[in-house]
């Protein structure tokens, strides 16, 4: 499903000029399963993966009721665990191939999404335990895990926001300024994916192959034109991402908008941001706050309860288990696993500094650096710079990943020649 394409515009076009001349709430929630279920058929490629994605989602369904009703200590833990194994062995991680024979996992089974509804499925099963679900229905929680609009790439809606919408879908944009407002999102977000992203990624590949097409040895005089070519790989790959994903973000939330469903935001100036924990509070809003209550906190508060002296000190290990994590859900092969200890050591670093800065100079120390306009200009270069690299590792493999970097080293000792 290509969110910018002619037929997916038009479609929402016509989807959000007559959904609400439907004479009732049923009938929109019909029209919508229909259209869950629709692109859903549309995307999976033989029986074996409908199987599989049904019992994912009865089985999340049971395991929440269950666990509403027969609460047990470890329910949550072992279930997580166990859905996490299936899910990495759906996705086929490179790394079983050194656990198990690459024959077991030749399997045909491919679910476009699953990533985001194993998030949601996470979700809705520990808040059901929890008690924060009230009156859950299979109806409205098979609608919430197939929403077209948040399918592919989210944004990570949670199940009691969806539930509100689900149980009365009425008009979200009620003046004809909000619908204007809401299809020039939809006409920003298409020309951020199809202008804009695609721009970035072909200045990337046309800059990569004149710098990789050089040769390894460079002298003073080609030094300066290949550093040049490096700086443009690194800045144009993290550009694409960003326009590529704020754009999709942008159709869906505003296309979602058109049927009455406000989903949440998912980015906010991320490249402004001061340090990698500040960044995933701004790019993927929802993925940062969904590690924050599902990954971090329990682990935090676990550890905590054992060990309450060493606390402070516990809160570094899970800030890098959290989002080591989080980089390895974004891919499957192994230069993933670059990018994921990058971001571990990252918030890890940032959460020790602000520490640091804490014991010499107290909290007031600390408001002070943080007011520091010199500071926050330095910290955002860093930050942007940090990130840029560690995007660096994902448009190829690791092996050709760690050329470009060898290529830079030769082109400045080719400056320092005299």
């Amino acid at each position: 499903m290509n969110v910018a394409s002619l037929e997916f515009l038009v479609g929402l076009f016509v989807l959000g000029a007559g959904y609400f001349y439907l004479p009732g709430y049923r009938e929109r929630r019909c029209l919508l399963f229909l259209l869950n279920t629709g692109v859903v058929y549309a995307m999976l490629p033989n029986t074996s993966s409908w199987l599989v994605l049904g019992v994912f989602l009865i089985g999340g369904y049971g395991v929440a009721l269950w666990g509403r009703l027969h609460p047990t200590r470890m329910l949550v833990p072992v279930y997580i665990a166990a859905l996490t194994a299936v899910f990495v062995f759906l996705k086929r991680y490179d790394f079983l191939l050194f656990l198990f024979p690459a024959s077991l996992l030749e399997h045909t089974i491919a679910i476009v999404g699953l990533s985001y509804m194993f998030f949601r499925q996470i979700h809705f099963v520990v808040d059901m335990v929890q008690g924060q679900i009230q009156a859950p229905s299979f109806w409205t929680y098979l609608n919430y895990q197939l929403n077209f609009f948040a399918l592919l790439s989210g944004p990570i809606q949670r199940y009691q926001d969806f539930q509100k919408y689900w149980a009365s879908p009425v008009p979200l944009l009620v003046t004809r300024k909000d619908v204007l407002r809401a299809y020039l999102r939809l006409l920003t977000g298409t020309l951020k994916i199809v202008l804009i992203a695609d721009l970035c990624l072909s200045l990337y590949d046309r800059i990569g192959f004149q710098y990789l097409s050089q040769a390894s040895q460079v002298d003073r005089a080609t030094a300066l034109h290949s550093i040049a070519r490096f700086l443009g790989m690194l800045y144009s790959y993290p550009l694409y991402v960003y326009f590529n994903f704020a754009g999709y973000c942008d159709v869906v939330i505003a296309g979602a908008s058109l049927v009455g469903l406000r989903l949440p935001e998912n980015f906010d100036r991320p490249y402004l941001s001061r340090n990698l924990i500040d960044f995933w509070t701004r790019w993927h809003r929802t993925l940062g706050l969904w590690v924050r209550d599902y990954i971090f906190t329990p682990l935090y508060m676990s550890l905590a309860k054992r060990r309450p002296k060493a606390a402070p000190s516990l809160a570094f290990a899970c800030y890098f288990i959290a989002f080591f994590l989080v980089g390895m859900w974004h891919g499957t092969t192994l230069k993933v696993v670059v990018f994921a200890l990058l971001h571990g050591l990252g918030v890890s670093a940032a959460k020790l500094w602000e520490t640091f800065i804490i014991r010499r100079s107290g909290r007031p120390g600390l408001r002070r650096y943080m007011e520091s306009r010199f500071v926050r200009v330095i910290a955002i270069l860093s930050t942007v710079h940090y990130f840029a690299f560690s995007v660096l590792f994902f448009p190829t493999d690791l092996v050709e990943s760690a050329t470009p970097l060898h290529m830079l080293i030769e082109a400045f000792r080719g400056w320092r020649v005299r």
